[in-house]
């Protein structure tokens, strides 16, 4: 399995100044993702755009959007999804750096998966999310020691994501989730809505470490 993951908004706690309300990540899981990518690729000839063109949620306009979700609509994958109102965090949390903050929720989504679900397969994370992948993955065996589960990935990588449709996919697939929980507009969101495994709204009481 394949599983590519991309997020929403920041890690910062300063609301006056301009950081988000929401942080936002979603997993996209496949076994088969070369056809997703060829699906998004032959969208780009249909639509008559380059190849290199890439499909950002915040970027492409409301016809681009419905036509990439129908196209997607046919593909085999799963949507695993987190979404933390930062307001609501504790102290503990605004002190994380922004590694600790990915490393904590991407670690905290994989592992609400069923333990036979995600076991020696392949992370992709945008490669502009500036997250060290060996520290991820430092993280990630040591929750999955402490817990009793089995390894979760064989290897954690970063890709380009303007040369990567299925990353471009995790970002369309956030993007709409975020209008969803931003605009309470669902039109996107159910595009894919059979497809989420898991919608997490992640509770402000708990915390940090835990």
């Amino acid at each position: 399995m394949h599983h590519f993951f991309d997020e929403s908004g920041d890690t910062g706690f300063k609301f006056l100044a301009g950081s988000s309300a929401y942080w936002i990540g979603a997993m996209v899981s496949t076994n088969n993702p070369q056809t997703l990518q060829e699906r998004i690729s032959a969208l780009k000839a249909e639509l008559g755009v380059s190849a290199h063109f890439e499909f950002r949620f915040h970027d492409v306009n409301r016809q681009a959007k419905e036509r990439f979700f129908a196209a997607i609509l046919s593909q085999q994958f799963d949507v695993r999804a987190i979404v933390v109102d930062k307001r609501t965090l504790s102290q503990s949390f605004r002190q994380m750096s922004k590694q600790a903050f990915y490393c904590h929720f991407i670690t905290e989504l994989v592992l609400r998966a069923p333990d036979e679900e995600i076991q020696d397969d392949i992370l992709v994370i945008d490669g502009s999310v500036k997250i060290l992948t060996k520290v991820l993955r430092v993280h990630l065996s040591g929750a999955t020691r402490e817990r009793g589960t089995s390894r979760k990935f064989k290897k954690i990588v970063t890709k380009d994501s303007r040369q990567n449709n299925a990353l471009q996919c995790a970002d369309m697939i956030v993007g709409a989730i975020a209008r969803m929980i931003k605009h309470d507009d669902r039109s996107y969101y159910e595009a894919f809505e059979d497809k989420i495994r898991d919608l997490w709204l992640y509770g402000g009481d708990e915390q940090a470490g835990t």
